[in-house]
């Protein structure tokens, strides 16, 4: 629950990419909607694999947790997709490279300073509970200071450097970490539901 809370004040950091002019709105707040999506899971996942043994699922429900980080990483990767031949496109038109405005940056910073405190917080989780979605959860948090960092770092070049198609160029990159990102979620949710017998 403290995800969801924790995600919703990053709302801030998409509103202020929006009015700033951004082209990297879409895919940052991507993060963050991938994040808010697998704290609802964890809820979830929580509530459905804490039940206990019955006729029908006589070795419990600890699979469930798998399966929801397998639909988390199936959206994304088609959604991201779209959003990559959306930069692609977006940086091959000089008409549409512009500066951003500089509260960009100053939400990107904020966003560094609450994602590294949520993914410490998600990762001692992880740890206690031993949870493959919580655990999933942290990697990403992990992964979101790295993005709003090189936002901060593509906004400098674009004011100080007179470059603006680097905004459009962390766009591009954001969209090709998603992707990545999506895939080592889903081959470890498909390793986690696959029974694997003992190596000789």
């Amino acid at each position: 629950e403290s995800g969801c809370w924790w995600e919703s004040g990053l709302v801030m950091k998409t509103c202020a990419k929006k009015l700033g002019g951004a082209h990297d709105t879409v895919p940052n707040a991507s993060y963050s909607l991938k994040d808010k999506l697998t704290a609802l899971m964890v809820i979830i996942g929580a509530t459905k694999s804490g039940r206990p043994l019955d006729a029908e699922h006589p070795y419990g429900h600890g699979k469930v947790e798998f399966i929801l980080s397998m639909v988390v990483s199936v959206v994304f990767i088609v959604l991201t997709g779209y959003l990559l031949v959306h930069a692609v496109q977006i940086l091959l038109d000089e008409s549409l490279h512009r500066t951003p405005h500089l509260i960009v940056l100053w939400a990107a910073l904020v966003s560094i300073g609450v994602n590294v405190g949520m993914y410490f917080y998600s990762r001692c989780v992880a740890i206690e509970t031993n949870s493959p979605l919580i655990k999933t959860m942290a990697n990403h948090h992990h992964g979101d200071p790295t993005a709003s960092g090189a936002v901060a770092l593509g906004i400098i070049g674009a004011h100080y450097l007179n470059m603006p198609w680097i905004d459009p160029a962390v766009a591009l990159w954001e969209t090709i970490d998603l992707l990545l990102l999506g895939k080592v979620v889903f081959m470890d949710a498909y390793r986690g539901l696959m029974d694997h017998t003992a190596g000789e």
